[in-house]
């Protein structure tokens, strides 16, 4: 089991002596769920829960500071999705999902050392899920993490990792991604909460 919470705060400050609010709301994105890896045991808030997310209304609320948040209760499992069929690589139809193949300005999978690095590590394979694995491994093994300025105060871009092998969690996803892009595989940055006992990390936070 572990415990999530999740808080924040605004204040409404009136710019004159006359303002009025008729109505404030806000969301709570990073909402826990029911899935095959967990199982939400409890959890108290005061908002309402719709489209994956938390939301809090407040009607004329007068100039002061207001409170949302909420607390959960978590039991966690290390399942995984088992792989029952081979997907041939390269990948023929990926009708949808061209937007995932594109590079950006942090995802930079059309660069030159990038995409040598991709291809070499999938040469000779022609099922998806061992293309995938092995850029997701070398990825793991060969970049540090390691949290100092240049890495925690602003995401850097695929190719410097790849170049200064090192970064935190956004720069390795962000790599492992341009990779997979540079290769016609779908692949998109996704963002949540993840439970650490790094003390590499904690000493941090």
């Amino acid at each position: 089991h572990m415990t999530l919470d999740v808080k924040s705060s605004f204040e409404l400050i009136p710019e004159s002596g006359s303002a009025t609010t008729r109505e404030v709301t806000t969301n709570l994105l990073l909402f826990p769920e029911d899935d095959f890896r967990q199982q939400i045991i409890e959890i108290e808030h005061e908002g309402k829960i719709q489209n994956k997310k938390v939301t809090y209304k407040w009607k004329n609320p007068d100039s002061q500071e207001y409170d949302f948040g909420y607390s959960a209760t978590v039991r966690t499992t290390n399942n995984r999705k088992k792989v029952k069929s081979k997907v041939i690589y390269p990948l023929e139809e990926i009708s949808g999902y061209e937007q995932y193949t594109l590079p950006s300005s942090k995802i930079d999978s059309n660069n030159p050392a990038i995409v040598q690095k991709a291809a070499e590590l999938s040469e000779g394979k022609d099922d998806l899920f061992e293309v995938s694995f092995a850029l997701a491994s070398w990825v793991s093994q060969n970049i540090d993490y390691d949290l100092n300025e240049l890495t925690t105060d602003t995401a850097q871009k695929a190719s410097w990792v790849l170049e200064n092998r090192q970064g935190v969690c956004d720069e390795m996803t962000s790599l492992f991604v341009a990779m997979a892009r540079s290769l016609g595989i779908p692949a998109r940055f996704v963002s949540g909460i993840s439970y650490t006992e790094s003390e590499q990390v904690l000493d941090v936070l």
